[in-house]
């Protein structure tokens, strides 16, 4: 039989292990409504998604992704009023656009996890499979590589057929999965992870487990294996006597994920076991492939289990911290936990960066939690400047040189602790702008600048300039706050809001310093009601939120801006002035996406008969309002071995063609789609 994949330009060679970073891929979300076997919720959260009940820590960013891949998930609208979705990893799409970030960011590819123990029921299995057919038509259309990993967590007795016949009959004769071209090998034999051996909560004796591991060795299989910290210590937390059972594998894997929580645990973790594993593998003729990760926490998915943010990414250190001690023994491969995770929020890609990127009743995880901003992007960048150590085999520097941010988003705060970027300076005076003819907001001393949280635009801080105008010639005070290093493009905005509180308050202001030593003030940028960018031009409505919006870009496209001031600077007349400042942004110029396409609440209507079928029709019906043009029906692999138009809300098709197995049908309108799953007996 041929392969079912084709084949595409490789950039990455698929032959062998070495100098590659892989990353741990889950490909497990699910949502009702999204044609998959499965067709509900699933790891996002169970039964469904609402406030107090949720999966996952770290929250998506979903702007990438298409419209039709995206689904309500029951929480209040973002922070930037966008509505709340999460995407479905069934989708096609999805699958591709996660490798064109791997392709994009230079990350060599991933380990499909196969949670076996999910196979107790055939829609389980079907998705699942699916999900692998998916992972290597990207992979090979992206030129990244992929191998299977088995998670045997949770397996008793069936361990051995289980796994054995899964791999003979589904992966191997149903899926052709080690055909693909971009399949990943080494010393000629396809690659597979067995994740689970030697930990003392999983089942199976050295014997058993043995027994499976030669089982694969016996196939021309080359075997990893997912082991505890302990694996070769001993300790707590591996089984006893299993040494004889991790000489067996090709290649050992340490899952270290929570195994530490800061750099200076990181390091004893280095001497302790990091520096005798690899040299035990190297005297013992096995491969090492050390995990690392960027940070952990599951406080939404186990609620009080552990805190907020329990390991702090620490804007990147704590990852770059694990790579610098892995490389410097001269370890060439690597494994990334995780791709995708959000549950326990160790995912790399695309995240919430921010206040304005998570839904404002359901507490999450930002990328911006400890106090730096980092655009939605940024772990997927730093993991491609990490993969880039290994494939070149050099030594890491003692700080990563990828930027904090990436178009379009260049600084978001809405001042909100936990979740935000906080000011990297406080009642700072800027640099050679010292305050003339103000003082305090009691008439003595100088204006404060201070965060406030009894009152935001959006949450519930912000900041707060007060202080006394005491002249009517000229009057300014320039706090610096923010220290960002933006390079402002073409279609650059900057937006805040701001609330003054008395009519000084009026001629409060955001201002920008550029790198060069001139400002935004100083230019001949306006807002959007064409009011000047100076403080000296009032703004706002007392006691109200004011957005204050200017295209940036228009004046000052190619500078650098080296830090965000709030000012007050007036001459006319001696006064009090007083405002609140929230929600400053620096990004490119988008659309903002109001609504996503409503759902369709048609999809209970759509009734399919008679389901299980051993006639040659199924006969279909839906609401009077939905008009399809299209009917597709996809096999178990997510395979389109159907297609036909027609033309009315009832009616049957024809499936006289089709092998007795699990099918879907989708009928489309162009522009919606419903699906059901039936079966051909």
């Amino acid at each position: 039989m041929g392969s079912i994949f084709s084949s595409f330009a490789q950039s990455i060679d698929p032959s062998s292990i070495h100098g590659k970073v892989i990353c741990g891929y889950q490909a497990w979300f699910n949502c009702p409504g999204d044609g998959s076997p499965i067709d509900r919720w699933f790891a996002w959260a169970y039964p469904s998604p609402a406030p107090g009940n949720v999966d996952i820590e770290l929250y998506p960013e979903v702007s990438e992704y298409r419209p039709e891949d995206l689904f309500y998930n029951n929480f209040g609208n973002l922070g930037d009023g966008t509505p709340a979705t999460f995407f479905s990893s069934y989708s096609e799409s999805v699958t591709q656009l996660h490798f064109s970030w791997m392709e994009e960011n230079g990350i060599d590819g991933v380990a499909l996890q196969r949670f076996i123990t999910q196979f107790d029921e055939p829609i389980l299995t079907a998705n699942r499979d699916s999900n692998a057919v998916r992972v290597a038509r990207a992979a090979e259309e992206y030129g990244r590589v992929f191998y299977m990993m088995y998670d045997i967590t949770e397996l008793g007795a069936d361990l051995f057929t289980t796994v054995t016949e899964d791999w003979e009959e589904r992966m191997i004769k149903d899926l052709q999965i080690t055909s693909s071209p971009q399949y990943l090998h080494q010393d000629g034999k396809p690659v597979i992870c067995i994740w689970g051996i030697g930990f003392d909560h999983v089942y199976g004796t050295s014997e058993e487990t043995a027994q499976l591991i030669e089982w694969f060795k016996n196939q021309g299989i080359y075997v990893i294996g997912g082991v505890p910290i302990e694996w070769r210590t001993g300790e707590i937390g591996s089984k006893p006597n299993f040494d004889t059972v991790y000489t067996k594998l090709d290649m050992v894997s340490p899952w270290t994920v929570g195994g530490f929580f800061d750099t200076v645990a990181a390091d004893s973790y280095n001497d302790h076991y990091l520096e005798g594993d690899f040299a035990y593998c190297e005297a013992n003729g096995l491969d090492y492939l050390p995990v690392m990760f960027a940070g952990i926490s599951n406080h939404n998915w186990e609620v009080g289990a552990s805190p907020q943010n329990q390991v702090p990414r620490l804007g990147g250190d704590f990852f770059w911290h694990q790579v610098k001690n892995i490389r410097n023994l001269g370890i060439s491969s690597g494994y990334i936990a995780m791709f995708d995770e959000y549950n326990e929020s160790t995912a790399i890609m695309n995240s919430a960066d921010s206040y304005f990127s998570i839904p404002s009743n359901q507490y999450f995880l930002t990328l911006s939690a400890d106090g730096v901003y980092h655009s939605p992007d940024f772990y997927l960048r730093l993991a491609g400047e990490i993969s880039q150590h290994f494939r070149d085999g050099t030594i890491p520097p003692p700080t990563f040189t990828t930027s904090p941010h990436s178009a379009p988003f260049f600084f978001r705060t809405s001042m909100e602790p936990k979740y935000d970027a906080q000011p990297d300076w406080l009642n700072t005076f800027d640099e050679g702008i010292p305050p003339v003819n103000v003082a305090g907001p009691n008439g003595t001393g100088f204006p404060n600048l201070s965060l406030v949280n009894d009152q935001g635009h959006l949450g519930t801080t912000s900041l707060l300039i007060e202080g006394v105008d005491q002249s009517n010639q000229l009057s300014l005070v320039y706090f610096q706050v923010f220290d960002v290093d933006v390079t402002v493009e073409a279609d650059t905005d900057l937006s805040y809001h701001i609330m003054p509180l008395n009519e000084g308050g009026r001629n409060v202001a955001i201002d920008l310093i550029m790198s060069d030593g001139s400002n935004l003030r100083d230019t001949d940028a306006v807002d959007q009601s064409g009011n000047g960018m100076h403080p000296g031009n009032p703004r706002g409505t007392i006691d109200e939120w004011t957005e204050i919006r200017s295209p940036i870009g228009q004046w000052i496209s190619g500078k650098t801006i080296d830090r965000i001031v709030i000012t007050y600077d007036y001459g006319p007349e001696e006064r009090p002035f007083a405002a609140y400042v929230d929600d400053v942004r620096i990004e490119n110029n988008l659309e903002v996406v109001t609504s996503v396409e409503e759902p369709i609440q048609s999809q209970q209507d759509f009734k399919i008969y008679p389901n299980p079928t051993n006639t040659g029709f199924l006969h279909f019906e839906l609401s009077p309002t939905f008009k399809p043009s299209t009917c597709f029906i996809y096999n178990r692999l997510g395979q389109l071995v159907s297609s036909q138009n027609i033309q009315s809300y009832k009616g049957s098709i024809s499936i006289n063609h089709l092998k007795s197995d699990l099918y879907f049908i989708q009928l489309s309108d162009g522009q919606h789609t419903l699906s059901r799953k039936f079966i051909r007996l």
